[in-house]
């Protein structure tokens, strides 16, 4: 037997698209739906948590033996847990108890250490992530950690690029739109960019409507209540 053994990590990814059969528009477009759940964490997060450690990894900033820190609401916590897990790496994640249990559940059962940044009354806020981001900031200077910091972490964009690569493999090209609900827009700007590079597609974007950033609002407190924003280019176009 020649090569790497295989890992959980080598399951990210290829997931599938499936076709809805029973919700048809009018205008007899064909809906498909992207299965991230098909992932290792459930959540396409993981391809984005790969990519900045091995991205890391591979110029030198996250060394054998070093440390990550991260500051996420869970979803990206859970995923960074899983790589940190398996390449042996400790983990440290700033959170809040504005977050889902079952997340924060997970990613210590999965090794992580965490530090919970309490909320107001259990809402996500400006206020929250940016003390959530500099109690980051404090743990990875004094740790000398890798701080992937998702909100300005570039490296995450190539996961997506290769997201969009499946998508157009699997729909043959036949693709006239995408549509995905957003946090940072990371994973929509690097999955638009990737298609755009293919063909000129329309992109939606869908955010809490307490927090209509892309659509020109401002930005508020939310409990992860959704309403789509129209595909135009002030608004919702990566």
């Amino acid at each position: 037997m020649t090569g790497q053994p295989s890992t959980i990590l080598d399951r990210i990814g290829n997931t599938s698209l499936i076709a809805l059969r029973h919700i048809r528009p009018a205008n007899g477009a064909r809906l498909l739906l992207k299965s991230e759940n098909e992932n290792p964490t459930g959540s396409m997060k993981v391809r984005m948590a790969l990519a900045m450690i091995e991205a890391a990894e591979a110029d030198g900033r996250l060394k054998p033996g070093g440390s990550v820190v991260e500051y996420t609401g869970g979803s990206t916590g859970v995923s960074l847990s899983l790589v940190c897990a398996v390449k042996g790496y400790p983990l440290d994640i700033v959170t809040s108890d504005a977050f889902s249990k079952e997340k924060l559940d997970h990613m210590q059962l999965l090794g992580a250490t965490l530090h919970i940044v309490a909320s107001e009354s259990g809402r996500m806020t400006e206020k929250l992530t940016k003390d959530m981001i500099e109690q980051a900031r404090i743990i990875a200077e004094a740790k000398g950690s890798f701080w992937t910091d998702q909100m300005k972490n570039r490296d995450q964009i190539a996961a997506y690029h290769r997201m969009a690569d499946e998508i157009w493999q699997q729909t043959e090209g036949r693709i006239d739109g995408f549509v995905q609900s957003v946090g940072t827009a990371a994973s929509l700007s690097g999955i638009a960019e990737g298609l755009r590079r293919k063909k000129p597609i329309e992109i939606v974007a869908v955010e809490p409507a307490e927090s209509p950033v892309l659509s020109g609002g401002p930005s508020g407190a939310h409990n992860r209540d959704c309403r789509s924003i129209p595909a135009d280019p002030a608004a919702a176009r990566a």
